[in-house]
């Protein structure tokens, strides 16, 4: 465990050689997500993602609040490889009110339904994006929000889905574009 940046970019050549190569069941988690850190631009994640995805057999996984970075650190016990989970500082607002859904690595969630649009969210954004579409649906735009806490394997199905359903997906990602 460590802040992401450094965790990501200073242990890459191990962390790919030791640990992805030999697909050992190995649990990374990395702090400080994005641009949650507040340490200045040494301290920013905008380039985990793209480097622990990048990593053969490696998983990736963005929860978007605490309750569910607890779901997710269950579900990979008995999931084989590496797994690297982002996430942020901790002082994130809870984005389901139950935690009564299922979590599935791979599988993202519908966090909020909707038909005119769609916005794909990952870590703590999805909590911004759900109050994006609330005042969105008080214009009248009603906004599906999709929590795709599993950037690496990515649930492509569901992303097909909302794009034919709702005709436009915006992401909303603390990251360089996918």
């Amino acid at each position: 465990m460590g802040m992401l940046p450094f965790l990501s970019m200073r242990s890459c050549e191990q962390v790919r050689t030791a640990v992805c190569y030999q697909n050992l069941p190995v649990r990374i988690i990395g702090t400080g997500g994005g641009l949650t850190s507040g340490g200045g631009p040494t301290h920013y994640n905008i380039m985990d993602l793209a480097i622990m995805r990048d990593l053969p057999n490696m998983t990736v996984i963005a929860p978007s609040d605490s309750a569910q970075c607890i779901k997710a650190i269950r579900a990979t016990l008995e999931y084989p490889g590496p797994v690297c989970f982002r996430i942020a500082r901790g002082a994130e607002p809870a984005v389901y009110t139950t935690q009564d859904y299922d979590y599935e690595v791979g599988k993202a969630i519908t966090a909020l339904d909707g038909t005119d649009l769609t916005i794909i969210a990952t870590g703590s954004l999805v909590a911004l994006s759900i109050s994006a579409a609330n005042g969105l649906a008080k214009e009248g735009i009603s906004v599906r929000v999709i929590d795709m806490h599993t950037i690496k394997p990515l649930d492509g199905a569901l992303v097909e889905k909302a794009a034919k359903e709702t005709g436009c997906i915006v992401t909303s990602e603390e990251h360089n574009i996918i």
